[in-house]
């Protein structure tokens, strides 16, 4: 391998790397289930579960083409999904071990079949199965919008995850343009869908920002209004009685006037 090799493929390293940062991310709900914190119902295991097969997919295709740094980087990828649906399947195992049960064989049996099946297949046709598990991945992120959306909270968008995958895909990208790989084409899915979602956090975030700072400012007036409004006292004389206007100010600031 001469130099040049290892700077083109040393993209592909940083590339992996940035994507296990990406995918980190997604461990803060099975930790806060550990912790007692959030109940394992809660958490994101379908969307664990995509991201698993894509990552056993993306293996088996680094594997397939001797691409070591594809292949190492979904190796780890794959172990940190493995680990997460496995907590989901222990906190299932105490309200529903029977199902959790069959959970775990249908889990792992399906992984077996799934690495063994991608094996038998040509090139293209593992690029195509790359291809829609790929997508998948990135549709599956449609409802974490949805939900920010409809609670009106965007910070359900896990927008320092996002940018780590924006800049996983770019490296990949140029690792792709420089071996001439197909990985170019899933990346930059990756690379639309990440700016869509950063772009959407900015814009909507913003907006419910002023809202909020709009809604809190007329709070305050309304606030400072009726205060003004009980601290008001007529002083016309040809209206008020001397005597009412003094009980009055006993009455509003508990004040003691000696007569």
């Amino acid at each position: 391998m001469d130099i040049m090799e290892i700077f083109q493929r040393s993209f592909g390293w940083i590339g992996g790397g940035l994507k296990v940062c990406y995918y980190i991310y997604q461990v803060a709900p099975f930790i806060r289930v550990i912790k007692g914190k959030l109940n394992y119902k809660d958490t994101p295991v379908i969307h664990a579960l995509i991201c698993y097969i894509n990552c056993l997919f993306w293996y088996d295709y680094g594997e397939f083409m001797k691409k070591y740094e594809i292949k190492i980087w979904n190796l780890i990828n794959t172990y940190i999904f493995f680990a997460l649906i496995a907590i989901y399947l222990i906190y299932e195992r105490k309200e529903y071990s029977e199902d959790s049960l069959y959970n775990a064989i249908i889990f792992t049996t399906g992984s077996w079949i799934l690495s063994l099946e991608l094996s038998l297949f040509s090139n293209r046709k593992i690029e195509i199965i790359l291809m829609i598990s790929t997508i998948i991945e990135y549709a599956s992120l449609i409802k974490f919008v949805y939900r920010a959306k409809k609670e009106k909270n965007y910070n359900l968008i896990k927008i320092n995850s996002i940018k780590f995958n924006l800049l996983s895909c770019l490296f990949w990208i140029i690792y792709g343009v420089f071996l001439r790989t197909y990985i170019i084409f899933p990346n930059s899915i990756g690379i639309i869908v990440s700016s869509a979602l950063i772009w959407v956090h900015s814009k909507h975030r913003k907006t419910y920002s002023s809202e909020e700072k709009e809604a809190a400012s007329s709070i305050l007036a309304n606030k400072t209004e009726k205060d003004e409004s009980k601290n008001k006292i007529d002083f016309d004389d040809r209206k008020l009685d001397p005597i009412k206007l003094i009980n009055r100010l006993r009455n509003k600031n508990n004040l003691k006037i000696k007569i």
